[in-house]
């Protein structure tokens, strides 16, 4: 078969994009690996204004996590529901979008019963850290690539001798043995460590896995609300282990000398794809895994944003502006 001299792809990915310029982080690189015709949606600032429950939460837990971890990281000790409601109503401004009131009072509810107890549960641990720093931004230079991103925490173990990242995950499970094998060569975690290794000029020991599972309980027929939300905050409170769990992640040198090798791969397909060098195709198998693609429904109508509700409205790199 003769090689096709035509270029490959007429409509190079998101016009106001450029790698060079604008780096990658590991969501957009993940996202790319995982679907290009997604990374394409979400290049050129499509997104859907009906997102997921599991991802508004973590936004909002995230948010709160890091009010609790700045004022540990800066002396003033756990005060865990000092400033809740501020936190959450900055929340709301910020990130809650067009989400209805009902479903605002349901986030509100399931973050209090778990934020007091998790920095409870926490505390001791907490406390005795040395901590580097809470939710700081990197933006780094790796063989030619600009690489972009933030760490939820790093504190020094060992006497100061030894490196560590803290990230936290909300979760509906706390299954940690098949979650520790996949992240054995989670891109998060790899890509974290290579860029704080890269930043810092340390060798990072590893990653310290936190998750905080969301009740799964519901709402009785002939239960009010106030109601349910008590029994949200009891069931925690009587079972904090069912809730809250973490595990070190160490991540040897071999591990790491191998995600460099491979994300030099996967940045040079990205690199050559945001060019227009390589071709924009569906992958069914990514359409439905641990969520529902926000893109689903714009492929299902044929690759008509608009009429799957999509507006243009997303801001690349949102996570990392304060």
């Amino acid at each position: 078969m003769a090689a096709r001299k035509d270029k490959v792809n007429q409509f190079p990915c998101g016009k106001g994009y450029d790698l060079g310029r604008d780096g990658v982080s590991q969501s957009i690189l993940s996202t790319f690996l995982s679907c290009r015709q997604a990374a394409r949606y979400y290049l050129d600032l499509w997104e859907s204004p009906s997102v997921s429950f599991a991802l508004m939460f973590g936004t909002l837990f995230h948010s709160l996590l890091e009010h609790y971890y700045k004022a540990l990281a800066t002396g003033q000790g756990v005060k865990a529901f000092v400033g809740f409601d501020a936190v959450f109503s900055h929340w709301v401004a910020k990130d809650a979008g067009s989400i209805d009131a009902q479903k605002l009072e349901q986030f509100e509810a399931m973050a209090f019963a778990l934020f007091g107890p998790y920095c409870k549960h926490w505390e001791k641990e907490d406390l005795k850290r040395q901590w580097v720093g809470v939710e700081t931004v990197f933006d780094t230079n790796w063989e030619g690539y600009r690489l972009r991103g933030m760490r939820d925490g790093m504190f020094l173990v060992n006497k100061g001798k030894e490196h560590w990242i803290l990230e936290h995950k909300t979760t509906t499970t706390l299954d940690s043995d098949s979650l520790s094998l996949r992240l054995n060569f989670d891109l998060q975690n790899l890509f974290y460590i290579l860029n704080t290794e890269q930043e810092y000029g340390v060798k990072v020991a590893g990653v310290l896995y936190d998750l905080i599972r969301k009740p799964a309980l519901r709402q009785g027929k002939k239960e009010s609300f106030n109601e349910f939300a008590s029994r949200m905050v009891t069931a925690v409170n009587d079972a904090p282990g069912e809730y809250f769990a973490r595990f070190p992640l160490v991540y040897p040198e071999t591990v790491k000398q191998r995600f460099r090798a491979e994300l030099a791969l996967q940045l040079a397909d990205f690199r050559d794809w945001s060019r227009g060098l390589l071709p924009t195709y569906k992958n069914p198998s990514a359409c439905i895994g641990r969520g529902v693609c926000e893109f689903l429904p714009v492929c299902a109508a044929g690759g008509n944003a608009v009429a799957a509700g999509c507006i243009k409205s997303r801001v690349l790199f949102r996570e990392l502006i304060r």
